[in-house]
Order: C-alpha cells, then structure tokens, then sequence
C-alpha cells in the first residue's frame, strides 16, 4: 500500500534532502527556448550559464525534437538579434535632429543654431566611434557561432536517436488524444499553426528515455503557460503536479522543472561558485519576464476584453504616421487607455507579447494563419493575411 506522500507525490512539497538526491544523480535536459536564449543573452550572461553547464555536462541528454526544434528556429533568432542591433543603431544617431535643427536656421531672430548644431555634431561622432566599438564586439553567428560549437562539445553523443515517421505519427496521435483533455503539456499550444505538439512530443520523448534510467529528471523550461504551470488568482504557483505524477508513475522517477534563473540559483548555491553571477542572473529574470507569447495566447487575452488584431495594428500604425522612429510599450498601453480602446489594465498583459511579435518577430506574423477583414475608403472589403495587413500599411 502506498503511502499518503507516494500517493499524491505530485502535490507534497520536496524536502532540502530529497532535493539534494535528486542533483546528485539526475539527467538534465533543457528546453528549446532555453538554448536560444543564449543567442539573446549579454557575452556575460552567455559564459556564466555555459559554465554551469559545463558542470553538468555529464548529466546532458537532448531529446531529438529539442535539437530538430533548436536548428528550425536559430537562424530566425540569429537574424532577430541582428535586427535589434541594426534598430539601436538607429535609434541613436543624430542625423534625423541636425537635419531638422538645419532646418529652422534664419527662421527666428533669436535663433543661433551654429552652437547648438555643433554640439549635436559633436555628440553625434561621440556616439558613432561608440557604435563602432560595440559592433567590433558583435559577433555574427550566422557565420562564426561559438554558442553552436560550445552546445555541440557539451553534449556530444548525448542526444535522443532521431524518431522514424511511424513514431513521430504515434507521438503526435497521442498529443492530440492529450489536448482533447487538456492533460499537461502543450495543449495551451493546440491552435498553433505551426507544431502545435512540439511541447507535448518533447515530453513524451523525456518520459521514453527516463524508463530504464535509474536517475532522477531535472527539466529546464521558460514556459509559463497553465499547460506546464500551476496557476492561482494569475500568480504562478509551482508546476502542474499532473507533470510531476507522471513522470513518476510512467517513468518511474523523480522530477524537478526549473525556470533559468532557478537553475542557475541552485547551481550557483550547491557547487559553491565564488564567481557574481548575480548580474547573469539578473538578465536571465529580465529575459523570462518578457514572456514570449505566441501571437496565439495573445489574442485570445484581447479577444475577452473585445479588442481585435486589427485594433493593435491600427494602433501601431496611428503611432508610426507620427514619424517617430519607434514606440514602447507604454505608448502602446496609454494609446488602448486613453483612446476608443479603453478596455482596462488587463490588457496590459498580452501587450509586450503583441509587440514582441510585431517589432522583432516577423517570422510569427509571416507564418501566423490569422486573417483580417479591411474595409477600404470605397467601402470594399477585402480580406487579408496578418502579414499582407503589415506590408500594406507599411509599418
């Protein structure tokens, strides 16, 4: 008979020692999203997480659909990260503001622009020689990825054998027979447009590896959707015991899920690393906090407070015919707030997602299988893909 904690292990709490077992003879696997990261992680940050893993490196194992994932997306995070650089760049030069300074010369009697325009010049070149700085240490990793070479040496041979079609059928029929019933994971994703089980195929691929393993399972994950976390009153709880449960009884094997910032923590406490990685930290909590939602899970928000795709858009549009180079996400806020789309503070939630996929994920909307219905000035209605609305307002 089993007793009450065996009986409900995905519920009881861990004890410090039961914790410590579970470090001393486990097998770490991290998730897609976490190996990209560290193309979005400061060099810094890059070199503290890999140095922790450098210290598990023993204990790696990539499931085959982590890597199958992780080589489909880095170019697109590669070229992300490029384009973020590119639109610093432009940010901060001056040219824009000497050409309207030039502009007002002769035009005031009491405006003297040749002192002004010299200081503008004058920092202008301050900021150039900076940029040129700064893009010496940029480092293109389409062509030269340390970060590729270093994931290769940590893991080696240790990586799931690539699954035949039959599997990968089997996998995703069982995925789909899961999301009927919301079991745990990835069901939060089932309106994907494109692999919509990619969660659930991992975890069905860690649960297969870990049977005839006598090892503990430690799984890192960004994931914060209700799919993969507990959620009360909208505060993050823990993770969904479901997952925890069944590892155990499938997989016959204790399990921890660890966000980054988590992980480095207790890597960070328990192999007594003398080194500040508090600032690596620090990023990784900031990173986590952008929530990279798909345009998906961020709809549906809007949708329950009644504003559309198409209402984002208009704004942002409204927004960029200002001239200004770029917005924040606040602007974008105060705009739903202040204007006809005055829907509440709830709605401030799915915003920094929206404009994560707006501003520096193209690759979303050009894929997203969304359609929006405009009406033009002839009363003509046309419908149109997300991506042929972006192009044809030209954002």
């Amino acid at each position: 008979m089993s007793d009450f904690k065996g009986l409900f292990v995905g519920y009881y709490p861990k004890s410090d020692v039961e914790i410590d077992d579970i470090w001393k003879n486990c097998i770490i696997i991290l998730d897609t999203n976490v190996l990209l990261n560290l193309y979005r992680y400061s060099y810094a940050t890059q070199e503290a997480f890999l140095k922790i893993l450098e210290i598990y490196k023993e204990n790696l194992w990539m499931p085959y659909h982590v890597g199958k994932e992780f080589f489909k997306n880095r170019k697109a995070v590669i070229m992300q990260q490029r384009k973020v650089f590119n639109d610093f760049e432009k940010a901060v030069q001056l040219e824009s503001v000497i050409t309207k300074v030039q502009g007002h010369k002769d035009k005031h009697v009491a405006i003297e622009t040749n002192e002004v325009l010299e200081i503008l010049k004058g920092t202008n070149e301050q900021i150039r020689l900076v940029l040129s700085k700064l893009r010496e240490k940029d480092i293109n990793y389409l062509y030269e990825d340390s970060i590729l070479s270093k994931i290769q040496e940590l893991y080696g041979e240790n990586i799931g054998r690539q699954y035949t079609v039959e599997e990968f059928d089997d996998f995703v029929s069982q995925a789909k027979e899961r999301y009927a019933k919301e079991i745990p994971p990835g069901y939060k994703d089932k309106d994907k447009s494109e692999n919509p089980y990619g969660d659930c195929i991992i975890w069905l691929q860690i649960i297969k590896h870990m049977k005839d393993k006598d090892k503990s399972l430690i799984y890192i994950t960004n994931d914060n959707k209700e799919d993969w976390c507990q959620i009360i009153d909208g505060e993050i709880v823990g993770i969904r015991p479901e997952l925890i449960e069944e590892m155990y009884e499938r997989a016959h094997t204790q399990c921890l899920i660890y966000t980054p910032k988590r992980f480095m923590e207790y890597a960070k406490d328990k192999n007594n690393i003398q080194a500040d990685i508090s600032k690596a930290i620090e990023e990784v909590t900031t990173l986590e906090l952008i929530n990279q939602e798909k345009i998906n899970d961020s709809l549906k928000i809007l949708a329950d407070y009644n504003c559309s795709l198409e209402d984002v858009c208009q704004i942002i549009y409204n927004l960029k015919q200002t001239g200004r180079p770029s917005f924040t996400t606040m602007d974008i806020v105060r705009s739903i707030n202040n204007g006809r789309y005055k829907i509440g503070e709830m709605i401030n939630q799915a915003i920094p997602s929206i404009l994560y996929e707006l501003e520096t994920d193209l690759f979303q909307i050009r894929n997203s299988n969304k359609r929006i219905t405009v009406t033009d000035d002839n009363n003509r209605q046309t419908t149109l893909t997300v991506w042929e609305f972006y192009q044809e307002r030209n954002y």
